[in-house]
């Protein structure tokens, strides 16, 4: 390829990369909304979320652990991430069906395309 082509990819790959960051950052921030309803603790009673509903924040730990990561795989392919680093995230997702990050995924599958159609013209 030509330089003119490599400079286009390149220009290209930096603008998908600065947007995915940024929908990182949103997504991120949307996440910690879901989570962000707090344990409700009246007595002995504990009133936590429902199956299907995000889980309730109750440490903390689990909010904290929500972060995005975009990096360059090559000089043509970007990657987003959005991540939970606490353990206890795939067990409240998997097994007890408190979804958050299944959530997540779906907003980006929705939104990343339309994203790069209106950032690319």
């Amino acid at each position: 390829m030509g330089q003119w082509t490599e400079a286009i990819f390149a220009n290209l790959a930096e603008n998908t990369r600065e947007y995915f960051e940024e929908v990182g950052r949103e997504q991120v921030e949307l996440i910690k909304q879901d989570i962000s309803i707090p344990v409700v603790r009246k007595g002995r009673i504990v009133i936590r979320s429902k199956p299907g509903e995000p889980p309730r924040r109750d440490s903390g730990k689990l909010y904290n652990s929500i972060k995005s990561r975009t990096y360059m795989l090559g000089p043509r392919r970007v990657t987003l991430q959005v991540i939970c680093t606490d353990k206890k995230g795939v067990w409240l997702e998997k097994r007890f069906r408190r979804p958050f990050m299944s959530t997540a995924r779906q907003r980006l599958v929705e939104v990343i395309p339309r994203g790069i159609l209106r950032k690319s013209n």
